[in-house]
């Protein structure tokens, strides 16, 4: 009697752990989602020929596998038919789905006579889609997930487009040197989320590359160095460039297919202070007879509108120069096309020739940054990026 009350408890015990295992498995509506193990889906989709758009089929042509490991599996629908209107439609039923660990990859491979082998990784993951609140899946349907993912072949011989990416700094000029990489997205790679879920090749499989901008701010990628269907994202490194530190930057990701491909990336200057990066009087000692002082900035600026003759040059007393009376005024000032150089020429009828003569400048108007058209500092208090103020003074003739 005693081993029978035993048994009845044990019994007993064992009914209501379950029974409390099966309350923690929350079913559709409730909001326990925590409990929820041992998901499967549904991935489907068409599969077209990359080139043309068209749907591809042709029994025992078109093969696909999905891999797990050692597990392989053919697919539960695959339309090769092509008197049937849904040819080229295929699905694996009952895959197991990530919920929320984010460990489940599937290697899907896709084979076609005359084609290019498709390997694409897949993870079906229902976490970036669940709420845990109110338990609001957008990928299920009648309490199933679904995945659309369709797949593109291209044909055996096609050649993938090129690409070129064009540089340019903040004032829209071109930027040599400068160097563009590609590189393969990864977090591209396992989602399908792309336009028209499209699923992508297999990150690893693309080497990425590099090139270096030429005289007219272009890098080049020829076909021969990409790979079709792979998805790149273009970068461009950080550079000094005409004095302007410019920060890298990144464009937008792309596929690549039979079409050229075309971006333009433009950096920005990561210091906005105005400064002076090379002055041609900046060593001591150095003469020049012709008094010409050139100011190299680390940005493009520009000058009041009206004062660009209102530079002014003062010889030192008995320097023995004499300026040309009929010029508009004793001192042109003239800045490059890039705006980033600044030179200032003085009109001598008469060259200095007293020992240790010079020429001092000033400036009355305004020397605005370009970009922003704010005002730089006042010409007596220029300064190199180290904050010492630039001499105003060309020296003429030795002492």
């Amino acid at each position: 009697m005693k081993r029978l009350g035993l048994f009845l408890f044990a019994v007993l015990f064992i009914a209501a752990i379950s029974s409390g295992c099966d309350n923690f498995k929350g079913e559709k509506g409730d909001n326990v989602v925590s409990g929820e193990f041992n998901k499967t889906g549904t991935l489907q989709g068409f599969i077209f020929d990359a080139v043309t758009g068209s749907r591809l089929g042709g029994n025992d042509l078109l093969k696909m596998r999905l891999y797990q490991g050692s597990d392989r599996r053919d697919p539960d629908v695959l339309v090769t038919d092509t008197n049937d209107r849904d040819y080229g439609f295929y699905a694996y039923n009952n895959i197991p789905f990530n919920l929320y660990a984010g460990n489940i990859i599937y290697q899907l491979v896709v084979t076609r006579d005359g084609y290019q082998d498709f390997k694409g990784n897949v993870t079906p993951n229902a976490l970036s889609v669940n709420t845990f609140a109110d338990k609001t899946d957008s990928m299920r349907v009648d309490g199933k997930y679904n995945m659309l993912g369709n797949i593109y072949l291209f044909p055996t011989g096609t050649t993938a487009g090129s690409v070129t990416v064009k540089v340019t700094d903040p004032f829209a000029r071109v930027v040599s040197g400068a160097t563009v990489r590609l590189q393969q997205n990864i977090t591209g790679s396992t989602p399908i989320a792309e336009t028209g879920n499209r699923l992508l090749a297999s990150a690893g499989l693309m080497p990425n590359v590099s090139a270096t901008t030429d005289s007219a701010g272009i890098a080049t990628f020829a076909d021969s160095t990409l790979v079709l269907g792979g998805q790149y994202t273009v970068t461009v490194d950080p550079l000094t460039f005409q004095g302007q530190q410019l920060g890298g930057a990144a464009g937008a990701s792309f596929i690549i297919g039979t079409n050229k491909v075309d971006q333009t990336i433009a950096l920005a200057n990561l210091d906005p202070n105005l400064y002076v990066n090379i002055a041609s009087n900046s060593v001591p000692g150095t003469i020049d007879s012709t008094g010409v002082l050139t100011l190299t900035f680390n940005q493009a600026v520009s000058l009041t509108t009206g004062f660009e003759s209102t530079f002014v040059g003062t010889l030192s007393g008995a320097s023995g120069a004499v300026f040309d009376t009929a010029a508009a005024s004793n001192v042109t000032a003239a800045l490059s096309n890039s705006n980033l150089t600044l030179t200032l020429t003085p009109h001598f009828s008469t060259y200095a020739t007293a020992a240790g003569a010079t020429i001092t400048y000033t400036y009355p108007g305004t020397i605005y940054i370009t970009s922003t058209q704010t005002a730089g500092p006042a010409f007596t208090a220029l300064a190199d990026k180290y904050g010492n103020v630039i001499s105003r003074i060309v020296q003429l003739k030795t002492r």
